[in-house]
């Protein structure tokens, strides 16, 4: 079965990421949410904070460091990463195995059956247990624990694969601050009731993609915040349809007659564009950046809108002051490296124009004001070099979409 408890939520509100063609393409926020998700599973299964953190690659690191571990449960009082299979006629639910990767968990079900991996499961009794579900990701996805389908479908499933005869069910926004926890309860009749509407959507589902397949008829389909993480996004008749009327300007021929606009009918206007078009062509902006990062773009203007590499240089503090009290002096030093202690370029530019730049003029016209007059600007280049060389600073970098003019050749 290709439909998981994770795309629930989307197929609620629009069926067409269960009918059109899916790109399995990875979005920045899904790598994120892997890295923290992988972290806390570390911690889960006994690992020290320390190397639970050195797992991590660097680009997410920060994020992983600034969980507030303390405002979560003890995670090694559970089970991480717990596979289960649910089989969506026969309702029989099983246990997979503990540890499984997505894949493992699909590979061991049976035809008929719906995989999931659950973050955290654990027994509070010899009856009942608390499933936990990270969320890390798609801020949007506001619903309660009691309506969200995907962490009901969790709850649901555990309850009958450990035959308790009730579970909590916990999403919990890890990287909010404090971690935010909302739960709820599901007992036997409930969780048999929420897999019975569970059954049906995707009885419905199949419904439309045989419809689909044999006469290209879509379902009714619904732009919204759960398109960005649809896989079929790329070939909504929706979002290519409405993409099309903006770029033929069939999306401005209401403005045209804007000078017979009544005040209602202008009010009407502004609501439907601040809450509906707006969003949709910010959102159609991230789809046509999302394509650009694999496959770039050409711009009527000539250039090319595509996936590049920006950095920025960043003085590492806590090795800086002792490197620039040696090297420039102690009042540089002291003024550019804060208490913190922190150090940006700004402050050290600062330092370097009131302490360093007097001497080195002086020291050139001591000289006979030979070669070029020391600059500011030339001074803080030739630092930054020097101390990227010694990583007294360091360059983070990041993949962003631009458009860029065409290389020659």
């Amino acid at each position: 079965m290709s439909i998981t408890p994770s795309s629930l939520p989307r197929l609620r509100h629009c069926l067409g990421g269960a009918v059109f063609p899916s790109a399995s393409e990875q979005q920045p926020s899904m790598a994120r949410g892997t890295a923290l998700h992988a972290y806390l599973e570390a911690l889960t299964n006994g690992a020290n904070r320390e190397d639970a953190l050195a797992s991590v690659a660097s680009e997410w690191r920060a994020d992983a460091e600034a969980i507030d571990l303390d405002a979560l449960p003890p995670l090694t009082s559970a089970s991480a990463e717990v596979a289960l299979a649910w089989d969506v006629e026969t309702d029989e639910c099983r246990v997979l195995g503990v540890g499984l990767s997505r894949s493992q968990a699909k590979a061991a079900c049976r035809p008929g059956e719906m995989p999931m991996v659950l973050d955290r499961v654990g027994a509070t009794s010899a009856t009942s247990g608390v499933v936990a579900d990270w969320k890390t990701g798609w801020q949007e996805d506001l619903a309660s624990a009691s309506e969200h389908w995907q962490a009901l479908t969790y709850g649901a499933v555990a309850l009958l694969a450990y035959g308790w005869d009730e579970v909590t069910v916990a999403l919990c926004r890890v990287d909010a601050s404090p971690p935010r926890w909302d739960s709820t309860r599901l007992d036997w009749l409930g969780a048999c009731a929420h897999l019975a509407q569970v059954r049906d959507l995707l009885r419905r589902a199949e419904r439309a993609r045989v419809v689909y397949a044999e006469r290209r008829g879509a379902p009714p389909l619904r732009l919204g915040v759960w398109c960005a993480w649809c896989p079929a996004q790329r070939q909504c008749p929706a979002k290519v349809g409405a993409a099309l009327a903006v770029l033929s300007g069939e999306a401005g021929e209401a403005l045209e007659a804007r000078s017979e606009l009544t005040p209602e009918r202008a009010g009407e206007l502004w609501w439907k564009l601040k809450n509906h078009a707006l969003p949709a062509l910010e959102q159609m902006v991230k789809d046509l950046e999302s394509i650009a990062r694999t496959e770039p773009l050409p711009l009527p203007d000539g250039e090319t809108l595509m996936e590049v590499e920006e950095g920025e240089d960043k003085v590492v503090a806590v090795v800086a002051g002792d490197w620039l009290r040696k090297n420039l002096g102690p009042e540089v030093a002291a003024e550019a490296v804060e208490t913190k202690p922190t150090c940006s370029w700004a402050s050290l530019e600062r330092a370097v124009r009131k302490h360093h730049l007097p001497k080195l003029v002086a020291e050139w016209e001591a000289g006979g004001r030979r070669g070029r007059k020391p600059s500011l600007a030339k001074v803080m280049a030739g630092l930054r070099e020097e101390m990227l060389g010694v990583q007294v600073a360091k360059r983070a970098t990041w993949k962003a979409v631009r458009a860029v003019k065409a290389l020659n050749g």
